[in-house]
């Protein structure tokens, strides 16, 4: 489980590839000891975190998936991202001044 603040969210957007397409929400997270990374929920979860998640809200993450960035798509320096589908959870925290 990871509890982060929402720094940056970026707007909702389609990807296709070869095979297959679909939906993607990215959106940037730091956690209290001030670690960014870059997340990415695809598809019917970014359709549904896409109305709940707020920048500058805290919320805890669950069942995602940690990967090596790609860094073509992402500013942040972090060698890492968390990618996250559809048995990912994503719940509003109360603030938290540490983060």
């Amino acid at each position: 489980m990871i509890k982060a603040r929402v720094v940056k969210k970026a707007p909702i957007r389609a990807w296709t590839n070869a095979t297959r397409s679909g939906h993607l929400l990215n959106f940037d997270l730091v956690d209290k000891d001030g670690t960014m990374i870059q997340a990415t929920a695809f598809n019917e979860c970014a359709t549904a975190w896409d109305a709940i998640i707020e920048t500058d809200s805290v919320y805890t993450f669950s069942n995602g998936q940690i990967k090596i960035a790609n860094k073509r798509f992402t500013s942040i320096t972090n060698d890492y991202c968390v990618t996250f589908g559809k048995d990912s959870q994503c719940e509003k925290c109360d603030e938290d001044e540490e983060i």
